[in-house]
């Protein structure tokens, strides 16, 4: 998250946007029946939650990346939460 924050290279914030989906697709599709278990849960959405921070970065090109990002990984995993 803190890569995605800095301020000294467009490009470096871009990667780590990637990055955060990277994590959350590995999440999914190889540790899915841990996610089912909960034992995995919070480190996923405290993913989700970073995303959804650099949503309202002061950089349209982050904001606009992060938002695709963030509904990209609902859309495609976002069945893998459990409503409590």
């Amino acid at each position: 998250m803190r890569f995605g924050t800095q301020q000294q290279s467009l490009n470096i914030s871009l990667t780590s946007i990637g990055l955060l989906w990277n994590i959350i697709d590995f999440l999914c599709h190889d540790l899915n029946e841990k996610i089912k278990q909960n034992r995995i849960q919070n480190l996923w959405l405290c993913l989700y939650s970073s995303i959804g921070q650099l949503c309202v970065d002061g950089r349209p090109e982050i904001r606009k990346s992060a938002g695709q990002t963030l509904f990209g990984t609902i859309s495609a995993h976002g069945q893998s939460l459990q409503q409590e």
